[in-house]
């Protein structure tokens, strides 16, 4: 029918067919069986990210007030007489209720057509999925913190920023001399705020080191080998990430692998090396390299 579309449902994976590499791509079709006119079926992304959000409001919302009741909370107010006496931990929790409430009225003020354009749904999505975490990452801001009126500073900085200044930490902390368990630990946590690492990996998707790569995130790796990601995992083809990463010309991925003990002599099954690839590919800056 018209107006029907296909929707990504999953991570593309690679597979080998009939000797050839076919990339996979897990699609849901979304058939107009209703006959929506134009206008409902344009309006339909916003309504349901609305909803979406709207539901994840309600459900952080539920959040601090569990953890307002908890007695980590209460064993930090002990320690802070004073956040106490001028009601600093609540001034905390509705600053975070507002932000939300404010990014809410944000979306809502976007027209249909912005939901339309693919790359303003998926940062829309992205925000939705990290607002739990944000907002719960300002109240550990202040739970892991030390002293009084760290809840009226707190209360004053943006959930984002304090967020991004919590991926800043980890990254510097799991890369410093700590020990290997405590390093694992932390890179763990840092993959997965940036939504490359699940712990258990779904068998139909690839592994974290294959994803970064193929997005030519480079700068992602070495946090990924920290987290327990080896750069000599292989797809059913026998290609190694330096393979996917030469197959697709990316100089800083492949200097990032070998830095981390990749073999640049590594075969896949059909015998070939990265450089075999690159040459294909014609990259010539990876075939230099």
């Amino acid at each position: 029918p018209p107006l029907s579309y296909l929707e990504v449902m999953k991570q593309p994976r690679v597979e080998e067919t009939d000797g050839m590499l076919v990339r996979v791509v897990p699609l849901k079709i979304n058939a107009n069986l209703t006959c929506s006119t134009i206008e409902e079926t344009l309006g339909k992304r916003k309504q349901l990210f609305m909803a979406l959000l709207k539901n994840v409001e309600e459900e952080i919302g539920r959040d601090l007030e569990d953890m307002m009741q908890s007695q980590r909370v209460k064993d930090r107010m002990a320690d802070t007489p004073l956040d106490v006496i001028m009601n600093n931990h609540h001034d905390l929790r509705a600053s975070i209720v507002e932000e939300i409430k404010e990014i809410v009225r944000r979306y809502k003020k976007r027209g249909e057509a912005w939901y339309n354009v693919d790359e303003n749904y998926v940062q829309a999505m992205g925000e939705a999925t990290r607002l739990k975490e944000m907002a719960m990452n300002k109240i550990n801001f202040w739970l892991d913190g030390t002293g009084d009126f760290q809840c009226e500073a707190l209360a004053a900085q943006k959930m984002k920023d304090l967020y991004m200044t919590k991926i800043s930490d980890l990254h510097r902390r799991a890369l410093s001399d700590t020990g290997d368990q405590d390093g694992q630990r932390l890179a763990e946590q840092f993959c997965k705020m940036q939504g490359i690492w699940g712990g258990e990996q779904d068998s139909e998707l690839e592994s974290p080191i294959f994803t970064a790569v193929r997005q030519g995130q480079a700068d992602l790796i070495p946090m990924i080998c920290r987290a327990g990601g080896k750069v000599t995992e292989t797809l059913s083809n026998g290609d190694t990430p330096l393979h996917v990463a030469a197959r697709q010309g990316y100089k800083l991925c492949m200097q990032m692998l070998v830095k981390h003990g990749a073999n640049v002599s590594t075969r896949n099954k059909d015998g070939r090396t990265c450089a075999h690839l690159a040459c294909a590919g014609g990259h010539v800056e990876a075939l230099k390299y």
